[in-house]
């Protein structure tokens, strides 16, 4: 119910939704389940309702190459995307497609920006057992936003940031791409014994 909407507008997405709602890999699948099925998988809502087992619908899924992320950091992809936006030889697409990664990356950006602020105004009316977290995190945050990750916690708060914003809950090969920086914190006394 935005105000720049007239009720055409309301309407033709209204029947836009309808349509997409059985028009899709889920609602065809479910369609074609026999009764017993149907008993055994009431839902879709894995992340919301209780059940047993839940269907996965998918044709294709995602798998960020989170190795690289945390190699480059958000200012190393944005530098990368640049450097190809400006190459020759890229079509309309082509150049869509890179300016739309590097809004990503700038919203991206914003967002961690968004959590120093939040968190130097924690941090002032913080107790003394809160004080050192609080430190750390803004440390953290500031830091990915001018540069690849220099420790684990860094690492770690880069990826969870990006898959979030890309909605993808398949973090493959964790120990690869994060493996590293674990030893490098256990080898430098920064982690200890399991805990930051």
């Amino acid at each position: 119910n935005r105000e720049d909407q007239n009720e055409e507008n309301r309407r033709a997405l209204s029947e836009m939704l309808a349509f997409w709602r059985q028009e899709n890999v889920n609602a065809k699948v479910r369609k074609r389940f026999d009764p017993e099925m149907q008993r055994e998988l009431p839902s879709d809502y894995w992340t919301r309702d209780s059940g047993v087992i839940f269907g996965l619908y998918r044709l294709a899924g995602a798998q960020l190459d989170y190795d690289k992320l945390v190699r480059l950091g958000l200012p190393g992809l944005k530098e990368e995307v640049t450097r190809r936006l400006s190459q020759s030889g890229n079509g309309e697409k082509q150049r869509d497609f890179l300016s739309a990664l590097l809004s990503l990356l700038d919203t991206l950006t914003g967002s961690l920006r968004d959590y120093e602020r939040q968190l130097a105004l924690q941090l002032r009316s913080a107790d003394e057992t809160d004080r050192a977290r609080l430190s750390a995190m803004l440390r953290c945050v500031r830091n990915l936003q001018e540069k690849a990750p220099s420790s684990f916690m860094e690492a770690i708060q880069l990826v969870w940031l990006y898959s979030s914003f890309s909605g993808t809950l398949d973090f493959g090969r964790a120990d690869e791409y994060l493996g590293d920086w674990y030893v490098h914190d256990t080898d430098a006394g920064i982690l200890t014994h399991g805990h930051a």
